[in-house]
């Protein structure tokens, strides 16, 4: 995949259309061009080229089209392939009326309803194409791709949207548009690549430049190429932004090109060639610069697991090492390219075409989870950021509530846009700069030391925050994981049957193995009842399970008892008749947990979901998920009781839960979920006001409460925890 030829390569033949087309329409003196061409020949030619904008020129002059269903069919294939997916279903069922059947009509329908988000009807269509090919049609490959595409599509599409998105289409074009940038000095200041030709005359084959344009009050203005020079009769292509934001890392093409860096000193602009490991092929352009130390990039000629992988490489203050394979958790027999880290150095993203994309390429994020030196599977950013197209070179902003990409999705101008993602809240990625990536196997020396290195790369971040260090490690590097459904009951008198017993045998064998794990038994119910008795019935299930374990030669106090009552349930419920059920007999359920005190577990416990169809999940539970997973939260401690608690209280907040409280065996009752200290003391002393003077702040981390004795381990992981630790301790 070289990104230049694949997104340019047919500039050339475009811009002698264009130029021929400007001369056409001006009238060139003399000679009325449009009395010589026959416009269905020349429609046609553009059509094989893959012109459709000019094909469709040619077709809009023939005479009496509207009944000519082959002419209608083809002008149909123009309008889905320049994005006006609305002209182009009226022109496919316009020809097929006419009885124009042609069996693509139902791959082209397909390819529209999959644009559209119907990805079940669009299933329909594509399989009823595919039943037409014959068995040994090349095509079938591709079709049943796009089918899966669907699938998968739809079971995204349930996943909570991480951001609204826009496309600047003010800065768009039917050209190739992507690598937007925010300056980071420079308000409101924005630079992206284009291979749109910037004039007939200047054009040179398979070139891509630097725009700059500037935005104020939601209005684009002073679009234009930024000049010499970093701008030169070759092909460049911006990259980011150097940490002190007063120049930019850019790819230059050609045998004198690579990787510059452009400094701005005393009034003028100057360049810096930065050397890179030989192995890499700069015309591929998807390089990161991380830090000072550590360059990321993609790479399909050096040795890995199929297409494009991602690499990085160490410069040791001397020389660039040999560059590292991400491994085959990141990397897959697909391709992987843009890749992007966050600040943290904890969270990378990066495009693939994997089979379980919605398109060609997606954005994924993994984690390196450096407790056990890996990194996490690969996760889908879901809908909208990616579609049915292909979405690459991603970015966040600085502060982490914005993020940058490109993609060709339907929707678009033509060829790549630029598009802006919004999140609702900051990407904790961004909260913090990293000094060391620990993922990287580098020193200290090296990551500050680099005076022959010839460039300077150095970050230079002020920041608030202070860079956590990773909690104490626990007895083990690795992490073992066992899978298992949950424990399903229809009653506490059942939650004891002879699978769930087997299931709690596993666990007892696992707690042995690692001495030092303690287990949180979370107990759920559904909606039968009002929810303070849903919420007492969870936990006394949970003390059943709870019981066993004890028999089984488990210490009561490696145990934590909590019940979630009708709160996240897996199912959701007001469906249909098989939803309902599947509530009844899915949402009673017993999840479990292994952790430790020091903040690292050497074994974890996933839990498989049921096999159901994707629209009766209910997005709670992964919800809530999501928002505890590996964060500093917080809940609010109303009550500490031995019986059922019925204040009104539990029906003014979410997220309510009853936990059994070690020290005394007392229940204690908790309600919100909290993101900061700051947030969940304002609700403290609502309630204080209120004049209920016995309610406390409770720290989780994981969803795990942690114990006022246990907080140093995660203090420097969480600066949040200060806050707590000053003002409650």
């Amino acid at each position: 995949m070289n990104t230049l030829k694949t997104l340019t390569r047919t500039r050339k033949f475009r811009l002698v259309t264009f130029f021929f087309l400007v001369l056409w329409s001006a009238g060139w003196p003399g000679i009325d061009l449009r009395a010589q061409l026959d416009p269905l020949k020349e429609a046609n030619l553009y059509f094989d080229q893959g012109l459709y904008h000019q094909a469709l020129i040619y077709l809009s002059q023939i005479e009496g089209l509207e009944t000519k269903a082959p002419l209608l069919f083809k002008r149909g294939v123009c309008h889905y392939e320049t994005n006006d997916l609305d002209r182009a279903l009226v022109d496919f069922r316009r020809a097929w009326e006419l009885g124009y059947q042609n069996r693509k009509t139902d791959l082209y329908l397909g390819k529209i309803r999959l644009h559209e988000g119907a990805f079940e009807e669009a299933a329909e269509y594509l399989k009823k194409y595919l039943a037409v090919l014959d068995i040994n049609d090349p095509e079938r490959m591709g079709i049943r791709k796009l089918i899966k595409q669907c699938g998968n599509a739809l079971k995204i599409s349930y996943q909570r949207p991480l951001a609204i998105i826009e496309n600047p289409s003010a800065i768009n074009s039917i050209h190739n548009d992507f690598g937007l940038l925010e300056s980071p000095f420079i308000k409101d200041r924005f630079y992206f690549n284009s291979d749109r030709p910037l004039s007939v005359t200047s054009y040179v084959s398979g070139s891509s430049d630097i725009f700059a344009a500037d935005r104020s009050e939601g209005q684009w203005m002073n679009l234009s190429p930024i000049s010499a020079p970093v701008r030169s009769d070759r092909s460049e292509i911006i990259l980011d932004f150097t940490p002190d934001g007063q120049g930019l890392y850019f790819f230059r093409s050609g045998s004198t090109g690579g990787l510059f860096r452009s400094v701005f000193i005393n009034g003028k602009d100057s360049l810096e060639k930065i050397d890179l490991p030989v192995q890499i092929h700069v015309a591929n352009a998807d390089v990161y610069v991380a830090n000072s130390a550590v360059v990321i990039f993609a790479d399909k000629e050096l040795e890995g697991f199929g297409g494009y992988d991602l690499f990085y490489s160490i410069y040791d203050g001397e020389q660039w090492g040999v560059p590292v394979n991400f491994g085959d958790v990141v990397n897959s027999h697909f391709d992987e390219v843009s890749p992007f880290l966050s600040s943290n150095g904890q969270e990378l993203y990066f495009s693939s075409n994997r089979p379980y994309s919605i398109g060609g390429f997606d954005v994924f994020r993994t984690r390196f989870m450096y407790e056990a030196n890996v990194w996490s599977a690969p996760e889908n950013l879901g809908i909208p950021i990616n579609s049915p197209g292909d979405e690459r070179y991603f970015r966040l902003s600085a502060d982490g509530l914005k993020a940058y990409f490109a993609s060709n999705r339907k929707n678009s101008k033509g060829g790549y846009d630029t598009y802006i993602g919004r999140f609702k809240e900051p990407q904790k990625g961004q909260e913090f700069h990293a000094d060391h990536l620990a993922f990287a196997n580098y020193s200290e020396e090296t990551s500050t030391n680099l005076d022959s290195f010839n460039v300077n790369l150095n970050h230079s971040v002020v920041s608030s925050k202070e860079s956590p260090k990773p909690p104490e490690k626990g007895i083990s590097e690795e992490v073992k994981t066992e899978t298992m459904p949950f424990l399903y009951y229809t009653s506490g008198q059942d939650v004891l049957s002879p699978q769930n017993k087997e299931l709690l045998s596993r666990v007892s064998v696992l707690m042995q193995q690692y001495a030092n794990t303690f287990l949180e038994i979370v107990t759920y119910t559904n909606k039968d009842g009002i929810l303070e008795y849903n919420l007492y019935s969870s936990i006394k299930v949970g003390e059943k399970v709870e019981q066993y374990m004890m028999e089984l030669g488990t210490d009561d106090q490696r145990i934590t008892v909590k019940g979630f009552g009708e709160n996240y349930p897996l199912i959701r419920t007001g469906t249909d008749q098989d939803g309902e059920s599947l509530a009844q007999r899915l949402n009673k359920r017993v999840e479990l947990r292994l952790h430790t005190h020091e903040g690292y577990s050497p074994v974890k416990i996933e839990h498989s979901r049921p096999d159901v169809h994707p629209a009766y999940f209910d997005s709670d539970y992964e919800l809530y998920q999501a928002l505890v997973d590996d964060v500093v939260s917080y809940k609010i401690q109303i009550a500490l009781v031995n019986q059922m608690y019925r204040g009104v209280v539990l029906d003014l907040f979410n997220d309510a839960i009853v936990e059994e409280h070690a020290a005394t065996g007392l229940y204690a009752y908790l309600v919100g979920l909290y993101d900061s200290y700051a947030k969940a003391l304002d609700i403290r002393r609502s309630l204080e006001k209120e004049g209920m003077t016995d309610v406390r702040i409770v720290p989780y981390i994981n969803g795990m409460r942690i114990d006022t004795e246990h907080l140093s381990y995660y203090v420097n992981a969480y600066p949040d925890l200060r806050n707590f630790m000053n003002y409650e301790n």
